[in-house]
């Protein structure tokens, strides 16, 4: 396939959507992307079945077109020889796992490193590599909560929504897309591949640049997302655990220490944030 990134060999072992988007983007610009599911069962979203064309998941068909594919079992010694002999010629890797899961498999980025100088690793996880939530998976929902996208988006006076399309998944894959073209032109002169990553929570806070500006600058606490008005919606119990953490933890406040070491820490931050909104 031609394009600007034409010559350009990407190995996927990410799976379900912000990887594969990140991975779609890079096949769609011309790179030969190999995606590599794992043994048993393939990608996750082989599974959604419904909608599906020809018996193949719709959802795994537009994330994953224009890309190669094999599957392996990572668990196997044969497994990783034919990963480890993939990665010893590719220019890009992308993952998604759990932070330690491929080092425990002897796939981390210094092993690979030393095997291919050349390589750029990228890692997609739910809050980051470092943190107080660097070991949790990630999931788009939870994301949207904690960033605070739950809490401007739906009715005036309602409870917090959820978008209707996975904004930190899609966003997260994109940003992925743009850090590895970056580090492809960085490679271009030094000749040194690098680690590349981000985050699900990085990706929803970054939608969230308009309303921040605004909250900043006049203290809003919430605003409806068509109007940009102030709104009261709020938590009820009936709404969730997911809709308490909207409001308790997704304040866009939280943006300057999400990452505190301490959940008292922040918890006193908001509390100061409210006094002073109060005021």
């Amino acid at each position: 396939m031609s394009g600007p990134l034409k010559g350009i060999k990407v190995i996927e072992l990410a799976q379900i959507m912000a990887g594969p988007t990140c991975g779609m983007l890079l096949a769609d610009m011309g790179a030969d992307v190999i995606k590599v599911e794992k043994l048993p069962g393939g990608d996750d979203t082989r599974s959604y079945g419904e909608p599906s064309i020809k018996g193949e998941s719709a959802a795994f068909m537009i994330l994953n077109r224009n890309k190669r594919g094999m599957a392996v079992n990572l668990k196997t010694t044969g497994g990783l020889e034919v990963v480890k002999r993939l990665l010893a010629t590719a220019d890009v890797v992308t993952e998604n796992y759990r932070k330690g899961t491929l080092e425990k498999l002897g796939l981390g980025y210094d092993v690979l490193q030393a095997l291919n100088p050349r390589l750029i690793y990228c890692a997609v996880s739910g809050y980051g590599r470092t943190g107080p939530y660097a070991d949790k998976g990630g999931f788009d929902l939870i994301a949207q909560g904690f960033a605070g996208i739950m809490s401007i988006t739906g009715e005036p006076g309602g409870p917090p929504a959820k978008s209707g399309t996975s904004i930190a998944d899609i966003n997260a894959g994109i940003l992925a897309a743009l850090g590895i073209v970056s580090a492809l032109v960085a490679r271009s002169t030094t000749g040194k591949g690098q680690m590349v990553e981000t985050s699900l929570m990085e990706a929803a806070i970054q939608q969230t640049y308009w309303q921040s500006a605004i909250f900043f600058a006049k203290k809003r606490r919430r605003m409806a997302s068509r109007s940009f008005v102030d709104s009261e919606a709020s938590a009820s119990s009936s709404n969730g655990a997911i809709c308490a953490r909207a409001e308790s933890a997704s304040s866009l406040a939280s943006v300057a220490f999400i990452r505190a070491a301490s959940r008292s820490r922040r918890r006193r931050r908001v509390s100061t944030l409210r006094k002073s909104m109060a005021a």
